[in-house]
């Protein structure tokens, strides 16, 4: 069986949020910030491209060129 030093550390960084009562809520390795930072992107390119593609708002109102059979009021 292979002994294992007491801490392991590979040199990296890792944040780990904690609540008041000392339960880990959630830990964030370097992996998962380039997903965030990756996810955040593709939604900002997406979100963009959506807005140019989209059709322009029509300005004004137009009335129907017939009137209609009964007029009610």
């Amino acid at each position: 069986m292979k002994n294992l030093p007491d801490q392991v550390t590979d040199g990296g960084w890792s944040v780990q949020v904690y609540s008041g009562d000392r339960r880990l809520l959630c830990s964030l390795d370097p992996s998962h910030i380039w997903m965030l930072v990756l996810g955040i992107f593709l939604g900002l390119v997406m979100g963009i491209s959506w807005v140019r593609v989209s059709p322009p708002a029509e300005t004004q109102w137009q009335e129907p060129a017939e009137s209609p059979l009964w007029k009610v009021d």
